[in-house]
C-alpha cells in the first residue's frame, strides 16, 4: 500500500497536461514530457523510456502497452520487458485499440477506421468504443448505434447490430458487451451468441459503467453504475 501512495503522489506532482496511465501485468505505466515508465507494486521505478510528447490515451497488452497521440496521429508501442519500442503513423485521430494476438489494433475516430500495420476497414459514423471477445474484434459507433463484429485476421465486417445510439461507455464481461446510454438511461447488454440486444432502464443519467470481478466464474456477472443524475 505505501509503494501504491508513493506512486500517487509521483504522479500528483506532475503537470495535468499530456499525462496518461494504466495497470499492466508488470506494474503502473505512466507516460508523460515525452516519456513512459515502468513502476512495480512499491513504487519503483522500473525503466524509462521515449514516449510521445501529447499523448492522449495508452492500451495495455499482455506484453506491451501502446501510447496514443490523437493531435498528432502516432501511436508508439513499448515492451514491457524492457521498454524498448517504435513509433507508428495512423489514421486520424486514434482513440482506442486493443491487443489481440501479440497484434495493435487501432480505432481511429475521424476516419472512421480500424487499422492494424496500414490495413484499414471502414466502420460506421463516429466509432467511440473498442473491445475483444472470444478471438474477435467489437466496436461501437455512436450516431447511428451500431455494433460491429470484425475478424481480426481479415479485417471484415463479419456481423452488426443495431442497439441505443450515442453510449457513453461499453464494457465486455465475456461473451456480453454492456453498453450505457445518458440521454435515454438506458443499459443494453448484447448476446455474442445471437448478437441480440436487450435494454433496460438505468436510472437518471447513467454515464459510466464497470464490471465488478468475481473469484468465482460461475458467479453471476456485478455491475456498477455512475449515475450522477440519480
Amino acid at each position: 500500500m505505501k509503494g501504491v501512495l508513493i506512486l500517487i503522489a509521483l504522479i500528483s506532482a506532475m503537470p495535468v497536461a499530456a499525462q496518461v496511465l494504466t495497470s499492466t501485468s508488470k506494474g503502473v505505466v505512466a507516460a508523460h514530457h515525452g516519456v513512459i515508465e515502468l513502476y512495480d507494486s512499491r513504487g519503483r521505478r522500473v525503466w524509462s523510456a521515449p514516449g510521445l510528447e501529447t499523448p492522449t490515451s495508452i492500451i495495455a497488452g499482455h506484453d506491451a502497452v501502446a501510447l496514443l497521440d490523437a493531435w498528432t496521429n502516432r501511436a508508439r508501442v513499448i515492451s514491457l520487458a524492457n521498454g524498448l519500442g517504435e513509433t507508428l503513423a495512423t489514421n486520424e485521430t486514434p482513440i482506442g485499440g486493443v491487443f489481440l494476438g501479440g497484434e495493435l489494433y487501432v480505432l481511429e475516430r475521424e476516419s472512421r477506421t480500424l487499422t492494424r500495420r496500414g490495413k484499414s476497414i471502414a466502420l460506421a459514423a463516429d466509432p467511440a468504443f473498442i473491445g475483444a471477445s472470444n478471438g474477435l474484434i467489437y466496436v461501437y459507433s455512436r450516431v447511428e448505434g451500431r455494433l460491429q463484429e470484425i475478424d481480426p485476421e481479415s479485417l471484415e465486417l463479419l456481423r452488426e447490430v443495431r442497439v441505443e445510439p450515442f453510449a457513453s461507455d461499453m464494457e465486455i464481461d465475456g461473451r456480453t458487451p454492456y453498453l450505457i446510454h445518458p440521454r435515454a438511461a438506458k443499459l443494453t447488454a448484447v448476446n455474442l451468441e445471437t448478437l441480440t440486444a436487450q435494454t433496460t432502464a438505468a436510472g437518471g443519467t447513467p454515464i459510466d459503467i464497470a464490471i465488478a470481478r468475481s473469484a468465482s466464474a460461475l458467479s453471476a456477472t456485478t455491475l456498477a453504475i455512475a449515475d450522477p443524475g440519480a
